[in-house]
């Protein structure tokens, strides 16, 4: 199947070289999302779990409620969430040679890390640091199949 991407990409002769997926479970989406709130008259943001506000649903200056966006409500969230699958799921297969998954359950800091490698054809700083770690457990199994402790 063509996708509109490929003409422009074809008209531009630039190769898309790198399609980067956020692996996320949709709990956190739906927690990241529907747990926003706003402050109208001012715009300070909150949200529930990462910035909640002093008093629930007040501002922390004012004392004035909180209003949701409409997208950002629990329905909402969740149809634009099993849009998105929708939308994502031929765009992963079409482009999977040119794949790379970025785990977004990390931190922002650690997420901006993983792309950074990523773009430059590295392997995703936070598994370099599992792969570490699963060298050192491979080396412990070993020791211990030389020693035999567990006989």
């Amino acid at each position: 199947a063509e996708y509109m991407g490929d003409a422009m990409l074809a008209k531009r002769k630039t190769p898309l070289t790198k399609v980067f997926e956020f692996k996320v479970r949709d709990q956190t989406v739906m927690d990241r999302t529907s747990g926003r709130w706003f402050h109208k008259a001012s715009g300070r943001t909150y949200h529930e779990k990462f910035q909640p506000p002093k008093t629930p649903l007040k501002d922390d200056v004012t004392q004035e409620p909180l209003e949701q966006r409409p997208d950002d409500k629990p329905a909402t969230a969740r149809k634009r969430l099993n849009d998105y699958k929708q939308t994502t799921a031929p765009l992963v297969q079409r482009y999977s040679k040119q794949l790379r998954q970025v785990d977004a359950e990390q931190s922002i800091d650690q997420v901006r890390n993983d792309l950074r490698s990523l773009m430059s054809g590295k392997r995703a700083a936070s598994l370099a640091t599992v792969d570490k770690q699963v060298a050192a457990l491979e080396d412990q199994i070993k020791w211990l199949v030389n020693k035999k402790t567990w006989a």
